[in-house]
């Protein structure tokens, strides 16, 4: 493991394992539990005998849209016959048939695009080689959840994270959201008249040069419209006129939250 303490990032779940006595070590350059007080051999019996849960943060994870059943021509797993709310593990298989590396992909429920889950360290490689590989046919897309820390996300007023009490992810750049108490990003949820995709910019009508805000999750909505979680600038609600893709792109409007918001974090 070539990765430092100084550089080292942490998943969503770090706090967490901190508190359930988790012995942290560096891994893929990121600081993980590698066991807890437990012992391993209680881990695994508990594991055959009931569930386990492992944190797949650190993982490469991508969303693959289009002819999925592409997927078949890189592992020898059944994937046009997965069902839907169902998981299957694979190998992911070089050109010439052989072992390449081994992977997780799901068919969430309610949703057309399969879920992949790959190794931390190979997530660049395996992910260039099925995006190649499956191009003019189906398009791989990577979540953009490691641009936010908790606060452009509303996790406080869902009751995700407390700010005021211990350590919570994203909290050595919460400056990046917050400065002096004061919010500078929260998350709305908007609908539209055409597709909207994560990562998408936003732009807002006082600033046709500086995106405002992005696309975190969207999905079509019952109505033909489509509907998205976006995290933006407080500001850029205020002014209005909100666009996605480019300051002339798909026009936005806001919905109202299905939770109050906190204002004292």
């Amino acid at each position: 493991m070539t990765s430092t303490s100084e550089n080292l990032l942490r998943t969503p779940l770090y706090a967490l394992h901190l508190e359930l006595g988790g012995k942290i070590v560096p891994f893929a350059g990121y600081e993980m539990p590698v066991q807890y007080p437990a012992g391993i051999l209680k881990e695994h019996l508990h594991t055959r005998e009931k569930a386990g849960l492992f944190d797949v943060s650190h993982m490469g994870q991508a969303f693959l849209a289009g002819d999925t059943a592409a997927l078949e021509r890189v592992t020898s797993a059944d994937v046009a016959g997965l069902k839907e709310g169902m998981q299957r593990y694979g190998l992911l298989l070089t050109e010439a048939g052989t072992i390449k590396d081994d992977f997780m992909f799901s068919r969430l429920a309610g949703e057309a695009d399969l879920y992949l889950v790959v190794n931390a360290d190979t997530k660049e490689g395996d992910f260039a080689y099925i995006a190649e590989t499956l191009a003019g046919v189906a398009t791989l897309t990577t979540p953009v959840l490691d641009a936010f820390v908790p606060q452009m996300l509303n996790y406080e007023s869902i009751g995700g994270v407390n700010f005021k009490k211990g350590c919570y992810p994203g909290q050595e750049i919460v400056a990046r959201s917050q400065f002096r108490g004061t919010l500078k990003r929260r998350a709305y949820v908007v609908r539209a008249d055409a597709p909207l995709a994560p990562g998408e910019e936003i732009f807002a009508a006082n600033d046709a040069e500086q995106p405002a805000g992005i696309v975190v999750q969207s999905a079509a909505s019952p109505a033909g419209e489509w509907s998205a979680i976006v995290s933006m600038q407080i500001a850029a609600l205020a002014s209005g006129g909100l666009r996605a893709g480019g300051p002339e792109g798909v026009a936005l409007t806001v919905d109202p939250l299905p939770y109050p918001l906190l204002l004292d974090i």
